[in-house]
């Protein structure tokens, strides 16, 4: 909650923040690939492995990058935002 009165960022905490979601979202993207790898890895054969690998294609993976993604677009408007703000006030 704002102290009264009081509306803005923290520039630097929002820019952390930024930085923590692109983190976060490289990171589910390498996560991804390396359960990718791993499902191809893994000895499991028949109707099963094949419905289960084509639902991490075509589901699974999807929304891990969907979520990815959500996370550099969040990054991106923190920045712009603190960007913003900064020329508000006049720290830049």
């Amino acid at each position: 909650m704002a102290p009264t009165g009081l509306k803005g960022m923290n520039t630097e905490q929002g820019r952390k923040l930024a930085s923590s979601c692109t983190t976060d979202a490289q990171q589910i993207l390498t996560i991804t690939k390396d359960l990718t790898r791993q499902l191809q890895e893994t000895e499991w054969y028949g109707q099963d492995a094949d419905t289960f690998r084509n639902s991490w294609t075509t589901q699974y993976t999807k929304a891990l990058k969907s979520v990815a993604q959500a996370l550099e677009s969040a990054s991106t408007q923190l920045k712009k935002e603190a960007e913003q703000q900064d020329q508000a006030s006049g720290s830049h």
